[in-house]
C-alpha cells in the first residue's frame, strides 16, 4: 500500500481502491468514501471517520440480496 501511495504521489496520479480494512484505509488514504446499499454514507478525510459513521456503514442484521445469496449485514 505504501508503494502504491508513493508512486501515485510521484506520478501525480489519482488512485481508487476498494478496501474493507478500516485501519489500513485510515493509514494510507487521503479520503474515504463509505457506502451501504449503493448509497454514500460517508465521504471525508480519514480523521473524520468516527464510530457513528462506522455504525451507519457496517451495522445491521444478516439478510439475503436479490439473488438469494447471503450478505454480511443489512
Amino acid at each position: 500500500m505504501g508503494l502504491l501511495r508513493d508512486l501515485a504521489g510521484e506520478l501525480k496520479l489519482p488512485v481508487l481502491i476498494n478496501i474493507h480494512n478500516v485501519t489500513e484505509a485510515k493509514e494510507y488514504t487521503d479520503r474515504i468514501v463509505g457506502m451501504r446499499y449503493s448509497r454514500i454514507i460517508f465521504d471525508d478525510v480519514p480523521a473524520q471517520l468516527d464510530q457513528a459513521a462506522m455504525d451507519a456503514i457496517y451495522s445491521g442484521s444478516p439478510h439475503a440480496d436479490r439473488s438469494g445469496a447471503p450478505v454480511a449485514a443489512q
